[in-house]
């Protein structure tokens, strides 16, 4: 984030400022990041960036807004929400990603929500494929597609691709474990989060999203129509799995900055 270029903005309207303290009057608003993500960023009054802080006020001042009407992912209970003419005091904001300003010294916490975001959702995501590729296996022991004298399980083309997403659900989830307890054994040296190592959080999060999604598919296609009725969880899984690839953590864009490493460049990225 040190490096992200904050876009263009102009002076905002009354109807959202931050009172900081008797000196200073701050707005904030939601910032689009790269790969879609957001975060809330606080300006002066001609629209420079401050900095990005959390903010720490009671839910009762704020209104809520019912927004989360998506296709998959529906019980994550996310909202949107609004505050206005609220003053927060400078004791309760704070930025998690600051050295200076962190009060735990933890390993955990030498890790930023990014990195957070990342692993907890190629979590959600190899947890999906993991049951649907069970479920999947339990119902070809017993379906004969229509027209088919043999049960889908005595299928060589079914017998492959079962293989083969077992292979990318197996390697994924050790992909993720073992890139992670390195990067814990790091930090917990005291070893600050370094470009490649911020790299190689975002490579093997992405690519267990996208192995993920593979095996998803898969079955998805190989159920054939059982997998359409709402009766089924198989739908639920492909609707929740391809929410879940739709973050920026599953964004093809985080191979292209490991490729421009390799080749000598310099990561867009340092986040």
């Amino acid at each position: 984030m040190e490096n992200y270029q904050f876009p263009a903005v102009t002076p905002f309207t009354d109807e959202v400022f931050l009172s900081l303290g008797a000196e200073e009057v701050a707005y904030v608003r939601s910032i689009d990041l790269p790969d879609g993500a957001h975060a809330f960023g606080i300006f002066s009054a001609d629209g420079k960036p401050l900095e990005l802080r959390t903010l720490v006020f009671p839910k009762s001042s704020a209104t809520m807004h019912d927004v989360w009407n998506v296709m998959g992912l529906k019980g994550t209970g996310s909202v949107s929400y609004s505050v206005s003419d609220l003053f927060v005091p400078d004791d309760f904001s704070f930025t998690r990603e600051s050295d200076a300003d962190r009060r735990e010294a933890g390993p955990l916490y030498r890790f930023s929500m990014y990195n957070m975001f990342g692993v907890g959702f190629a979590g959600v995501a190899l947890g999906l494929a993991r049951r649907a590729l069970d479920d999947f296996i339990k119902l070809a022991l017993v379906k004969k597609p229509y027209g088919v004298p043999t049960l889908l399980c005595d299928s060589g083309a079914i017998q492959s691709g079962v293989g083969l997403a077992e292979a990318k659900l197996q390697s994924s989830r050790t992909y993720v474990i073992e890139t992670y307890r390195k990067l814990y054994v790091a930090v917990a040296r005291g070893l600050r989060f370094t470009p490649e190592m911020r790299i190689a959080n975002r490579l093997v999060t992405c690519h267990a999203i996208q192995q993920a999604r593979d095996v998803v598919d898969f079955v998805h296609h190989a159920a054939g129509a059982t997998a359409i009725f709402e009766s089924h969880a198989f739908e639920r899984r492909f609707r929740d799995m391809h929410t879940v690839t739709q973050q920026g953590q599953g964004q093809f864009s985080n191979y292209e900055q490991l490729g421009m490493t390799l080749m000598g460049k310099t990561a867009s990225r340092q986040t």
